[in-house]
């Protein structure tokens, strides 16, 4: 049956909890919602890259080239538009009456607020009134947070808002889709349905971790969310149509994502063990950032819940806890994740902390729900019913105030609720310096017309001030330094002269500092504007060797370059400053030509198309790209005309945008009333018939279409094939010494086999995870026990090959210990021969191992890796080796 209509009271609370929500919102973002861009961290980025795509949809396509980055960048591709658009759209609305800084800040006022809004129309799903939802919608607005972990500090400050959309749909759509599982009316369902397709639909276009949220969360919503038996089939019939028509709808963006993910940076960052995280639980702190008393009021109504909750009430908290449980870095190991697809040791693990605070927090307000319904009824019935509901509500008081207080707390501490509105808060002058650098560089680009430069600022990794000059020029610019807000994996972060070169930087932004081989043009308050000496007017292309170029046409940012060659030698080489992307289509005299990908800078190794969509160059360095990866569209040179063009649409994307178009015609069927056809009498149609329930024109079926057997086949299905996977990987790894480890051949002391993160990615290795110590009364490390791994009758080749690597992290910080590392082979005799003893440099990235074994060739020996550190904290070590096969069965 359809819910019943809510009485005028119903309505007024609904409005006020709205507008309480809204307001609260409003005044933690204030100046923003007046149109006052938020300026702290990756925000200007998120700016320029949507003002960046704007342009490309000015020219009639939803993806595009541009040179605002880099040696370019696909825009409206690899990076989630959900935001985006939402930004693009305010601005078109508006009519040119707000600029994009404008459009911006009100872009992420309704990403922010809506937060609330959702968690208000989840938290009715529960049943116990409005409570639930302004309780967790109040929790979430004011929500600290933490690196990583959303809240305002990753949120607000830190800038990272895609993935705060893509949640608020997420768990918008489950709720949604819970409703039609839940309605017997036909067209409430499928109104419904259509609004989980919607919802579903928008989260992938917001941000892609919802794939992995929505495998997560829905087999356990259908399982937990089930009232009876005979729910089965309408419940999994609204699911799976609303997944379904959500995939449809994203289609036409989320499938070429898909297949440029080779060409996307790699970001694989592991959590915190379970046993850590349980210990921060009891603490009192279930993330970082959770005050005590709600980390407190979220664990009690997890289990005033269980108990006493409804099924949507239920699902939120179980999707909620389960998301908790999968942050952790047991999952990956535990389950070998990393064995069942690549993709897995390329995420941020710690986000899945922002995706499992909707459900804890809606558990949270459920727990005020039911107090407030236990007092109610202990008033209705008197006697020791109405004291033992009083001292609950009395206790529910408590808990919320002790909530208000540390959050309070929490909040003045972390400056909640004032947000970065200057481009420095400590230097107000630099807003007014950069305005009137913004303006110098405007006039010089409009009168110099197509010469082609590019700015640059050195800036540390989150100090991005600048990086919405383009918006304000027009003008490309390079960070020398980490940018955020683009995951195109060429992203060079170093400011070597010959790099700079290549990327046309003819002028230097400092505040401070001086800039080498250049003069100093423009002074703006305490900005300086360098002009490097060496810079001159390039195209996209060069000649490297014999031969003279002509260009045709050179316009990257629409997708064409042109040019004609002659005079070319056998060894000559075409090369364009321009980023190797799949897109770019190379052709001589009118055929298409293979190019590779070449480093910006030095002699180091190609790599064709075909080896990075294969996965071989996956990964990255810790430090950032120094221009020696491979990077440049290159191919030999032969005399003629050479065409490099951007292919917006192919096959596929012709495909995928069908399929979208299909999904959003059925989204809309869904609330259309026809005579001829009505969609939503279908679906009941097909639940009648798929339940069996009968069929008035056919007559009753014998059995259910759908019966509890084929979804416990399916789960089973789903087992095998990560068994099949997981089983298939070990087989691989037999050969590793992270296999002999993992399967108790090797002798092992102090070392384990484990998940590292080195090279951007995590990979399994034999690990050295050195506790700290206290330092000895004169301030000296105490001596450590030297870590041994024993390998017993390895068949040696004529090389052992194998790495060995610090922790990303680690290696990045000041070192606090360092490690030995040493590799001897047994000489028969109870002695060891050593072929490898090396202090392990302290920086990131895997060492390679390729040792001569001479003698020893083709014999059967032990083999012994003994690691010794000293210092009060070494760095995480790990290392792996090609052992061959062991012994025996």
């Amino acid at each position: 049956m359809s819910a019943p209509a809510p009485s005028p009271r119903d309505r007024q609370v609904r409005v006020a909890s709205f507008v309480l929500v809204t307001l609260v919102g409003l005044w933690l973002l204030w100046p923003i919602p007046l149109g006052h861009p938020p300026l702290s961290k990756d925000h200007t980025v998120h700016l320029t890259r949507i003002w960046a795509w704007a342009d490309v949809l000015a020219h009639g396509a939803p993806r595009g080239w541009s040179e605002v980055w880099f040696f370019g960048t696909p825009i409206g591709e690899v990076y989630p538009i959900l935001g985006d658009a939402l930004v693009v759209l305010l601005r078109v609305c508006s009519i040119g009456l707000l600029d994009w800084h404008q459009a911006y800040a009100l872009g992420f006022t309704v990403v922010f607020v809506s937060q609330g809004w959702a968690l208000l129309r989840l938290g009715r799903m529960c049943g116990l009134g409005p409570l639930p939802g302004l309780v967790a919608a109040l929790l979430c607005l004011c929500d600290a947070g933490a690196y990583r972990e959303g809240g305002w500090i990753y949120t607000v400050d830190y800038g990272v808002w895609p993935q705060t959309l893509a949640n608020t749909l997420t768990w918008l759509g489950l709720g949604e889709a819970m409703l039609a599982a839940d309605c017997d009316d036909a067209r409430p369902r499928a109104a419904a349905i259509g609004r989980a397709a919607l919802a579903f639909g928008g989260a992938l276009l917001a941000h892609p971790i919802t794939l992995v949220v929505l495998a997560l969360c829905v087999p356990l919503a259908i399982a937990s969310g089930l009232r009876t038996r005979a729910r089965l089939v309408p419940t999994v019939v609204a699911f799976a149509i609303a997944l379904l028509l959500g995939l449809g709808l994203a289609a036409w963006w989320v499938w070429p994502m898909g297949g440029m993910r080779m060409w996307m940076v790699s970001y694989g960052w592991l959590w915190q063990p379970l046993s850590w995280m349980v210990d921060q639980a009891q603490r009192g702190h279930l993330i970082q950032g959770m005050p005590m008393a709600v980390s407190s009021l979220v664990a009690v109504g997890v289990v005033a819940v269980a108990i006493f909750g409804n099924p949507a009430a239920r699902v939120f908290a179980a999707c909620g806890v389960l998301l908790w449980l999968w942050t952790a870095e047991d999952t990956l190991w535990d389950l070998r994740l990393d064995l069942v697809s690549p993709a897995f040791g390329q995420m941020q693990w710690q986000r899945f902390l922002i995706a499992c605070k909707p459900g804890l927090l809606l558990a949270a307000g459920a727990a005020i729900g039911l107090a407030w319904r236990a007092v109610l009824g202990g008033l209705r019935r008197g006697g020791p019913a109405r004291i033992a509901g009083i001292a609950l509500g009395l206790v529910g008081v408590g808990m919320l105030a002790w909530c208000v207080r540390d959050s309070a707390e929490v909040m003045s501490k972390l400056a909640v609720g004032a947000p970065q509105v200057a481009y420095d808060p400590e230097d107000p002058s630099l807003t007014d310096d950069y305005a009137a650098l913004a303006q110098w560089l405007d006039a010089k680009r409009r009168a110099e017309g197509d010469v082609r430069w590019r700015v640059m600022v050195a800036a540390p990794r989150n100090l991005h001030w600048f990086m919405d000059m383009p918006v304000r020029t027009g003008v490309p610019m390079y960070k020398a330094g980490f940018t955020p807000g683009d995951n195109f994996v060429h992203k060079p972060e170093a400011d070597t002269p010959a790099l700079l070169d290549r990327l046309d930087v003819r002028y230097v932004v400092t505040r401070r500092g001086s800039v080498r081989d250049a003069v100093v043009v423009e002074r703006f308050g305490a900005l300086k504007l360098w002009e490097r000496k060496r810079w001159a007017p390039q195209g996209s292309a060069r000649l490297l060797g014999t031969g003279a170029l002509e260009v045709l046409q050179d316009d990257p940012g629409r997708g064409i370059v042109q040019l004609r060659v002659t005079g070319t030698a056998p060894d000559t080489r075409l090369v364009f400053d321009i980023a190797g992307y799949p897109r770019w289509q190379l052709e001589h005299d009118g055929r298409e030509v293979t190019w590779v990908e070449t480093p910006a800078v030095g002699d180091g190794p190609d790599a064709t198309i075909a080896e990075r969509r294969s996965g071989a160059l996956r990964g990255g360095k810790a430090e950032g790209d120094d221009g020696t990866e491979p990077t440049l569209i290159a191919a030999p040179a032969r005399d003629g005309l050479w065409t490099l063009r951007y292919r917006v649409w192919g096959g596929k994307d012709v495909l995928a945008l069908a399929i979208s178009l299909l999904a959003a015609a059925v989204t809309i069927l869904l609330r259309v009333r026809s005579r001829r056809f009505d969609l939503a009498d279908r679906i009941d149609l097909a639940l009648e018939i798929a339940g069996g329930g009968g069929n008035p024109r056919q007559g009753p079926p014998r059995r259910p279409w759908l019966r509890p057997w084929m979804v416990a086949a399916a789960a089973v299905l789903a087992v095998a094939a990560w068994a099949m996977k997981v089983r298939s990987g070990h087989q691989r790894e037999r050969t590793q010494a992270i296999g002999w480890v993992d399967d108790g051949i090797a002798e092992v002391n102090g070392a384990h086999a484990g998940p590292l993160k080195t090279d951007m990615l995590v990979h399994p290795a034999v690990l050295l995870q050195p506790s700290r110590v206290r330092p000895r009364p004169d301030g000296s490390a105490p001596t450590r026990p030297a870590t041994q791994v024993r390998f017993p009758a390895v068949t040696l080749t004529e090389r052992l090959t194998g790495w060995f690597a610090l922790d990303d992290d680690a290696a990045k910080m000041r070192p606090e210990g360092r490690h030995t590392l040493v590799i001897e082979l047994s000489d028969g005799q109870g002695g060891w021969i050593t072929i490898f003893d090396r202090k392990v440099p302290h920086g990131p990235g895997r060492q390679w191992l390729d040792l001569p074994t001479d003698a020893a060739a083709g014999t059967t020996v032990d083999l012994r890796v003994r690691i010794e550190s000293d210092g009060l904290a070494p760095p995480e070590l790990g290392f792996d080796l090609d052992l061959g096969a062991p012994k025996g069965p």
